[in-house]
């Protein structure tokens, strides 16, 4: 009999609610998002600056607590566990960040970063330290000769390169990816991506890629999770996504890529109107002051997910978006 992996993360209708400007109110940061990344998946989380892609990360490994719903790591609910509990799942989830030049200590040598996660986590000694040390520095591509240096003496690239292999140390099975490539040049960004596609079939790591670059997302992620203030309106296989997005906001969104055929010829679908505040929601769909294809409806119904294809849209208006094609 075959056993059924557990999904590396499943959430499932999590809110994340923040103390909002004026004296009780709210910010409604994320809104029933449920989502599955399975065993040495990448799922791509992709949307407007504002729209809730990293605050969903971090809840994902409980560096944020939700206001409500459940997170699975493996297959185990981690929702409600202490800071003390989660300290032996740490290993299992860990988290690459944009930035980092902030999340490197620069007193740090390099080689003494990546043995920080063996030494808070394993009964490794000190020769066996070193050999996983050297062992990960040549997975990620990072020459020997860097581990002595400082952060302030590597590259942008070779700093995110450092960034993977520590969170990586500990063999996760999750690994949350907050605009990992955002801040690097084109050529350094490809061969970041390219080394993220190696590991991820080297080792069966799942990643939660979070981006607004919707050209890597193409070439990394099997599926896309598309957010419109901090909720789901589209989800489905990358590929499928791509050729005929659903949601009026998806349309949008991907009209603004550029092709790298310059005999392609693409209609830009321009937005109008202001981002809804995420203090004081509509109670339509959040989307439908911006949408071309809004009608009254929309402004008094909320829209669900809707089986589309190998997808879900939550549009009110998806049977005539399919028949429009």
């Amino acid at each position: 009999m075959t056993m059924v992996q557990a999904p590396a993360l499943e959430l499932q209708d999590i809110v994340k609610h923040f103390p909002g400007p004026r004296r009780g109110s709210v910010v409604h940061a994320v809104n029933n998002v449920s989502l599955t990344v399975q065993a040495g998946e990448t799922v791509a989380l992709v949307g407007e600056s504002g729209s809730g892609k990293t605050t969903l990360g971090r809840l994902a490994l409980r560096l944020e607590s939700p206001t409500s719903g459940c997170i699975m790591l493996a297959g185990q609910d981690i929702t409600v566990l202490s800071q003390s509990q989660l300290r032996s799942l740490r290993p299992h989830m860990q988290m690459v960040f944009q930035d980092p030049w902030a999340t490197l200590n620069p007193r740090m040598r390099i080689r003494t970063i990546l043995e920080e996660p063996l030494k808070l986590h394993t009964r490794d000694n000190a020769s066996q330290r070193l050999e996983r040390i050297h062992a990960m520095a040549n997975q990620v591509r990072l020459g020997g000769q860097l581990l002595e240096r400082f952060p302030a003496q590597l590259s942008g690239g070779q700093l995110q390169r450092a960034a993977l292999a520590r969170a990586l140390m500990t063999k996760p099975k999750l690994v949350v990816l907050d605009e990992p490539t955002s801040s690097l040049d084109l050529s350094v960004r490809a061969e970041i991506l390219e080394l993220l596609i190696s590991l991820r079939e080297q080792s069966q790591v799942s990643f939660l890629f979070i981006t607004h670059d919707l050209g890597t997302v193409r070439l990394i992620a099997k599926r896309i999770v598309v957010l419109y203030l901090g909720a789901v309106v589209e989800s489905g296989p990358t590929e499928e996504i791509f050729q005929s997005p659903a949601h009026p906001y998806t349309r949008a969104l991907f009209s603004a890529q550029l092709s790298t055929d310059v005999r392609q010829r693409r209609e830009r679908q321009i937005l109008q109107g202001e981002i809804p505040s995420p203090v004081d929601l509509p109670s339509g769909c959040t989307f439908a002051g911006r949408c071309p294809m809004a009608q009254p409806a929309c402004q008094a119904q909320r829209p669900v997910l809707q089986a589309h294809q190998h997808r879900q849209v939550a549009c009110l208006r998806l049977p005539e978006l399919v028949a429009a094609g």
